[in-house]
């Protein structure tokens, strides 16, 4: 379960934070975002599934879709995974600590999320795969079932990126290439000077 800890203070500062609405209405909002999504012409959702890992207090819901995007002429079939955050709030009373799980915040952060994200491949500001890309599903080295965001993650906690092949950090390409022009530059400058 992916949580966060916040103090009072900090999770005041939160939009809606006061929200009384539950989780399950949340969820039902979120369906119905899905619902607007599945009118974009660029994208058509063909199926929808909420799961639930975990046991106890350690559930976690999580959204898997798998999407049909157009990119350019060609159709592609892509799967999210959408893991919302809870958060967990941090009460100090009587010099008592305590935590309270802050699930309709949680569910109305993740609706404002993918609300925002839809809005703008809805209205071609963005394209729908650029908006979800870090949510594609992908299998993690251990086998877990994760996103291409956790791979990354691991990746770049690791400094393993330039592993990732496509993904890999271009730095040092673009030094080399700097550094090969610099020369040329030189070697052009020495040739010019030289007495015929």
């Amino acid at each position: 379960m992916r949580t966060v800890t916040l103090t009072t203070k900090e999770f005041e500062t939160i939009p809606g934070y006061s929200t009384e609405i539950d989780a399950e209405t949340w969820k039902g909002k979120v369906d119905t975002l899905l619902y607007r999504l599945a009118k974009n012409p660029k994208a058509k959702i063909l199926r929808k599934a909420w799961i639930t890992e975990g046991e106890g207090d350690e559930t976690q819901d999580t959204l898997l879709l798998e999407v049909k995007v157009s990119v350019g002429n060609i159709e592609r079939h892509m799967n999210f995974r959408l893991e919302p955050v809870m958060i967990k709030r941090k009460i100090e009373a009587h010099g008592r600590i305590r935590y309270k799980v802050e699930e309709g915040a949680s569910w109305k952060l993740f609706y404002d999320l993918l609300n925002q994200k839809i809005a703008a491949a809805r209205v071609g500001v963005s394209e729908l795969q650029y908006e979800f890309m870090p949510y594609i599903a992908k299998r993690l080295p251990d086998g877990r079932e994760g996103t291409l965001a956790d791979i990354m993650d691991i990746a770049l906690k690791a400094d393993r990126l330039n592993e990732l092949g496509a993904l890999e950090d271009q730095t040092r390409a673009r030094e080399d290439a700097m550094e090969t022009k610099r020369a040329i530059a030189a070697d052009y400058k020495v040739h010019q000077e030289a007495p015929s």
